[in-house]
């Protein structure tokens, strides 16, 4: 696992693996094994078709395992920044390509799918009920909407905090607000995030920052980090000229 900083977690963090994410690790390892013998079968029987189905869907869970290796492992301290007024913290951006990745294959698998699910080749590997074609329709839409959001902002996710407030940005799209219109930073999304900064909005929905501990590697200090420019808006010209990094490399913050 990297090593963070030392600040201490949020009350409602998790500083290890949770089981969900033991269950993903286990579900896309068993998927990938599985399209790589349904891939291998199609070349033996000589389906072209079958094969790039297959290996479109391994590539999916591969890129998808990456993902998580790359989250949990690799230091992203150097994707934090400070200019133009803000200080920025980004998230490792090799997520993305693996993330691009992921979503080529499950387009190319899903895709080749829906178009040719009539043929006897992928029946016989695949199925061609209804249910299965639904979900593979599913995947289609889902992973080309992702793939588009990607392509779009070039990054999984960016946490930018000025004198103003506070914007944040995936690949899904960009919420902000001031720091006059957030009534309550929370460390806890239910079961809808892990390891968030939860900014609840006057009069809109709350900004919810998942895994928040991967922006620029900072771990729980990032989550200290916000919170004390909220509580503290004398402290708010720091995000201009780089005090703020400072502060969050050294973890000084008041963690009430």
């Amino acid at each position: 696992m990297r090593q963070l900083d030392n600040a201490p977690p949020p009350p409602h963090w998790r500083p290890n693996l949770t089981a969900w994410t033991w269950v993903g690790v286990v579900v896309f390892v068993v998927g990938t094994i599985y399209c790589v013998v349904r891939a291998a079968t199609s070349v033996a029987q000589g389906s072209v078709l079958g094969a790039l189905i297959a290996g479109g869907l391994a590539l999916m869970c591969v890129g998808l395992l990456a993902v998580l290796a790359v989250t949990f492992t690799v230091s992203a301290a150097r994707y934090r920044e400070s200019g133009g007024s803000a200080t920025t913290l980004r998230v490792n951006p090799v997520i993305a390509v693996l993330y691009g990745v992921a979503l080529a294959g499950a387009v190319l698998a899903s895709s080749l799918y829906v178009i040719f699910s009539g043929r006897e080749s992928v029946r016989m590997l695949f199925g061609a009920d209804e249910v299965v074609r639904f979900l593979m329709a599913a995947l289609l839409g889902i992973s080309l909407l992702g793939l588009i959001g990607l392509v779009r902002s070039r990054e999984p996710g960016r946490l930018r905090l000025t004198a103003a407030g506070v914007e944040h940005a995936t690949f899904l799209g960009t919420r902000s607000a001031g720091w006059n219109q957030i009534t309550d930073i929370a460390d806890s999304a239910g079961n809808r995030a892990l390891n968030p900064i939860v900014l609840t909005v006057r009069d809109a929905k709350p900004i919810v920052v998942s895994n928040a501990d991967r922006y620029g590697d900072a771990g729980p200090a990032v989550y200290w980090l916000v919170r004390h420019y909220w509580r503290h808006p004398q402290d708010r010209g720091e995000l201009a000229d780089g005090r703020a990094l400072q502060r969050l490399a050294a973890a000084q913050f008041t963690t009430d």
